[in-house]
């Protein structure tokens, strides 16, 4: 079985180098884009066969732990009370919105929270829950006294 995965994910990891050299040499562009790719496999080997694996699941925890909270606000701010964003909203300066950041944190607390006191119970969707539920109770009282944009039809 283990041979299966490795064949099945040398693909990846081909991409995922392609994919590097070509947005370091959308940084450098005089520099050959070979030269990146066999840098970054390079470095990514040493990396694997250094690494150890215990701290990799630590690294993968740091990312749940600010990603996962980030999209329970993002889906509650475009699913639920704008529906929507214009072009206006991606390309125009972001207003600071400490809701946004309250209920965020909140994830991000819940998120460790469980991974260290009951990591059989899973981070990823209480913290996601939290963040968008909290983000909700926030950003609609807020809502109800003005502070928000209303939402769009």
């Amino acid at each position: 079985m283990l041979p299966i995965i490795l064949v099945d994910e040398t693909d990846n990891a081909f991409a995922d180098i392609y994919s590097a050299a070509v947005s370091l040499q959308n940084i450098w562009p005089r520099a050959r884009q070979a030269l990146f790719a066999v840098l970054i496999g390079a470095i990514c080997l040493i990396l694997a066969l250094t690494v150890p694996l215990a701290q990799y699941e630590n690294f993968l925890l740091l990312i749940g732990t600010f990603f996962v909270p980030l999209f329970g606000v993002l889906a509650a701010d475009y699913f639920v009370l704008r529906r929507s964003y214009t072009e206006a909203d991606l390309y125009q300066p972001p207003a600071f919105r400490w809701e946004g950041v309250i209920a965020w944190a909140l994830g991000v607390v819940t998120y460790q929270a469980l991974t260290r006191l009951a990591p059989s119970v899973g981070a990823t969707f209480p913290a996601f829950g939290v963040s968008f539920l909290a983000y909700l109770g926030i950003a609609g009282a807020l809502r109800g006294i003005g502070r928000v944009r209303p939402e769009r039809a």
